[in-house]
């Protein structure tokens, strides 16, 4: 792959979608872009959408289609790119009207019928057609009982339909996650594409800034591979505006477009990827001017180092990083002598942090989440003497560690400890010892489910045989949060606490609105993962965002309460870098409510 493809860039911004009128083939010069010929615009002082539609005989819409970044205004010296095949092959128009008001309109009639393809939505269907919900349903009753169904045709309401024309917005609206102007096109259900995502080789880049509205969305434009044209004129900030404090988030992961039929990790990846232009919709007015580019790197050495050659991701703030650990170590070490940071959240293990300024550990490492875990343990249960199961040979032990550091802060802390030996399954026998009149809260050995298995069922007849429920509790692991069916019923009949890095409540509203909002943007459901990626990427783009402008430098010591995440930066001194220090205890209580406790 060229260097020079690596550099090319390619816009993602809201579209603004409305009616489709005919337009006739452009009379501008053309260029191969993206091994297509494409009619070329470059825009002149003080030009408008609505004037350039009337010129070109396109309708606004067409216009912000070919070009998203034109949704939120021109700009001089943006360079608009028109596909020369698609565009001839528009009708002409059989009549076209046009005035000097802003104000002026055409109309034109709906098709009677649309045929439903992958991916596409009642919300999108409507806004296309520029009707209510309620009126399409009204006209296609079973969308109502059934949904809507890919290959099925549905009936457009018929009325004269006026074709709105462009006014630039002096203001944006700061709804979290919403932009009621903005209609997000159709993502496919389960795979990603070259026609719906960046290409192989090229870097997806938008732009937030104190005016401007930046959205996550497939993009339409297409990608330059003229060798004198790095980037499409567009997608840049004019250099009177690109100013020192311009922020930029560089993201470099293993999308692996180039796939025909990328795998579950690369569109969690591209999942991850989306959270966090919806994150930086949600702070488009917050602070500093930012740039936000994503590279592909196809899980290649020789890709990262290529991309690493671009002279714009030296000036990146922050490089959010892939999990392999060669690829991981190389970025650490640009990032280093560059003066960025690395955001790493998905190497877990890594312990790059330890000799590198420029790392930030997202994750809180093992050994500091045990302690945190312990800590919380015995503040938050101070009236509880803490019982350590320890099983037999045969039996599952991957958490002695914890258990370990459980007893010598309970025993430097003057705490009561007690441990019980069993064999094989935990029997009535085991615990008879302990007395009825005091409150426990146990600690297995393993956070897996054989074992849990191995000692619920004396846990919970102890319990049922106490004149106070609140006598017994338990206390477990990361691991237990994938628990379904019997086993959650069983936790929360215990009241029981783990503790984890993150933790998604499905029940809460925040959760409830992004979903929501992630389904509307891009026409399908986030994937079932745990942690659940669009989520993680949200979190952690309204993380940097905010850290990034905050005036005491970062990463600072701000916390941000995430929906899944919460991030608390800390470092151990010169010559480390900075570690995320968060953590959380989840009490599943016997109500069936869950509690998400930051630590």
């Amino acid at each position: 792959m060229s260097h020079n493809r690596l550099r090319n860039r390619i816009v993602i911004a809201a579209m603004m979608l409305g009616a489709t009128l005919v337009a006739p083939a452009l009379e501008l010069p053309t260029r191969t872009v993206n091994g297509n010929v494409c009619y070329y615009y470059e825009v002149k002082p003080k030009e408008t959408v609505y004037n350039l539609a009337r010129r070109f005989g396109l309708t606004k819409a067409q216009i912000i289609q070919y070009n998203p970044s034109v949704a939120d205004g021109l700009r001089a010296g943006q360079t608009l790119y028109f596909p020369k095949d698609e565009v001839d092959s528009l009708p002409r128009p059989t009549s076209h009207s046009a005035t000097t008001s802003t104000q002026a309109t055409t109309t034109t009639v709906r098709p009677t019928s649309h045929l439903v393809k992958k991916g596409e939505t009642i919300y999108g269907i409507s806004r296309q057609y520029n009707i209510a919900e309620a009126d399409l349903i009204a006209a296609n009753p079973k969308l109502e009982t059934s949904g809507l169904k890919y290959g099925s045709v549905l009936t457009i309401p018929q009325k004269e339909m006026p074709t709105e024309t462009y006014e630039p917005s002096s203001s944006v609206d700061t709804h979290a996650y919403k932009t009621p102007t903005m209609e997000m096109p159709e993502a496919p259900q389960s795979t990603i594409t070259p026609a719906t995502y960046p290409e192989p080789d090229n870097v997806s880049e938008t732009y937030a800034t104190p005016d401007t509205a930046l959205s996550a969305i497939r993009p339409v434009q297409p990608q330059v591979e003229d060798s004198t044209i790095l980037y499409p004129l567009e997608t840049r900030l004019p250099q009177a505006e690109e100013k020192n404090d311009t922020l930029r988030m560089t993201v470099m992961l293993p999308f692996m477009l180039s796939s025909q039929r990328p795998d579950k990790q690369a569109q969690l990846y591209t999942e991850f990827y989306r959270g966090i232009l919806m994150a930086a919709d949600s702070l488009r007015s917050h602070g500093k001017p930012m740039v936000i580019s994503a590279y592909d790197t196809a899980a290649s050495i020789d890709t990262v180092n290529s991309i690493l050659s671009n002279g714009d991701v030296a000036r990146s703030s922050v490089i959010i990083a892939p999990d392999d650990e060669l690829q991981l170590g190389r970025i650490a070490s640009f990032a280093s002598e560059n003066g960025c940071k690395v955001f790493n959240i998905f190497a877990v293990k890594s312990i790059l942090y330890n000799t590198n300024p420029a790392m930030m550990q997202a994750n809180i490492p093992h050994s500091d989440m045990y302690d945190t875990a312990v800590n919380g343990l015995l503040s938050e249960y101070q009236d509880y003497t803490p019982v350590i199961l320890v099983p037999g040979e045969g039996g599952k032990t991957d958490k002695t560690e914890f258990q370990h550091r459980l007893r010598d802060k309970a025993t430097t802390n003057g705490r009561e400890i007690i441990e019980i030996s069993y064999n094989g399954v935990l029997k009535p026998s085991d615990i008879e010892q302990l007395r009825k009149d005091a409150r426990y809260i146990f600690i297995p050995s393993s956070g897996t489910q054989t074992e849990f298995s191995r000692i619920i069922g004396t846990l919970k007849n102890y319990k049922e045989n106490l004149e106070d429920y609140n006598g017994a509790r338990l206390f477990g692991y990361p691991e237990w949060i994938t628990f379904r069916g019997e086993a959650l019923d069983n936790m929360r009949f215990m009241n029981t606490t783990i503790y984890s890095r993150f933790y998604n409540d499905e029940s809460s509203l925040r959760t409830k609105d992004f979903t929501a909002d992630y389904s509307r943007w891009y026409g399908a459901p986030m994937m079932n993962a745990i942690p659940v990626q669009g989520i993680l990427g949200f979190d952690a783009g309204m993380y940097l965002i905010r850290a990034l402008n905050d005036s005491d430098g970062f990463p600072s010591g701000m916390r941000y309460n995430g929906i899944q995440s919460d991030f608390l930066f800390g470092t151990e001194g010169d010559g480390h870098g900075h570690v995320n220090k968060a953590l959380y205890l989840v009490n599943f209580r016997p109500s069936g409510i869950t509690e998400k406790i930051s630590l």
